[in-house]
């Protein structure tokens, strides 16, 4: 749950992001879930048609969304460790930053910038 509807500062008064209408949504689909093995839980098995974000297609969530399913055997295997990091996929994105020379340039710039700004201060005294 990212958002529970309310502010998180000591007057909570409400705000729009509420996932909790959503996670009653899903748990209530799960009385009757998605015929899906135990060994494909959390891969994507649903044809490409399938709306993989609805209540009723848990079962076919990957392991990067914000809740998917995980296998009994799996969680046992783990020692019943409910650590969501034993199960959740991260996916790291590369950050590409600008290049030193482009930075120094930039700064190069913002210095000229502050230099004329400083001189016609002075001028107005």
């Amino acid at each position: 749950m990212k958002a529970d509807g309310f502010s998180l500062d000591d007057k909570r008064a409400p705000i729009e992001e509420n996932d909790i209408p959503d996670i009653i949504e899903r748990f209530h689909s799960l009385t009757n879930p998605p015929t899906v093995s135990d060994s494909t839980l959390g891969e994507r098995t649903l044809p490409q048609s399938a709306d993989a974000d609805s209540p009723l297609n848990e079962g076919a969530r990957a392991r990067t969304e914000q809740s998917f399913l995980v296998p009994k055997q799996e969680i046992a295997g783990n020692d019943y460790d409910l650590s969501i990091n034993k199960y959740k996929k991260v996916e790291y994105v590369p950050v590409e930053y600008p290049s030193t020379a482009e930075i120094m340039a930039d700064l190069h710039e913002l210095e000229m910038d502050i230099t004329a700004g400083l001189s016609e201060l002075e001028g107005m005294l």
